[in-house]
């Protein structure tokens, strides 16, 4: 396993400063489209995700915006299932409920103040869109302007 390890560490080192400059040619031709407005082709995607409201839109938000952040919060929640173990029962019950205020309320708080600005987030989203995408393209055609220049100098 080792020697796997090594060989493919320098036969990858050997093209180390190859792969930089494709990056900065990469960087750049995104930073001109960006700038420029190009539309580039896309690839059909035939995959829709159903949107749901009521109750099961809601569950199935639950469920996976649950999913994506339990790489986050299980250090947390082992380390407090652990001192709720080892706790009388009324201190588990209190610490269990602050844990699932202090997780949940940002999270109700957050959602109910989107909803309630959601059409004013999204006018003033659509009128910075175009001015962020310049920025974007300006700053990725000054990173792969460096990445060119580093590999030629």
């Amino acid at each position: 396993m080792h020697a796997c390890i090594f060989f493919f560490s320098n036969l990858v080192g050997a093209y180390t400063s190859f792969f930089e400059l494709i990056a900065g040619f990469v960087t750049f031709f995104m930073g001109v489209v960006l700038l420029t407005g190009l539309k580039l082709p896309q690839l059909p995607i035939p995959f829709k995700v159903p949107r749901q409201e009521g109750l099961v839109g809601s569950l199935n938000f639950g469920v996976l915006y649950g999913l994506a952040s339990i790489s986050c919060s299980a250090p947390i929640f082992l380390s407090i299932l652990v001192n709720a173990i080892s706790s009388r029962a009324y201190a588990a019950v209190v610490i269990f409920v602050v844990y699932a205020l202090g997780m949940g309320l940002p999270l109700v708080l957050v959602t109910v103040f989107l909803a309630k600005v959601k059409e004013t987030i999204h006018r003033k989203a659509a009128e910075l869109t175009s001015a962020v995408q310049k920025l974007a393209g300006l700053i990725l055609l000054l990173v792969g302007s460096y990445l060119i220049i580093y590999f030629v100098i």
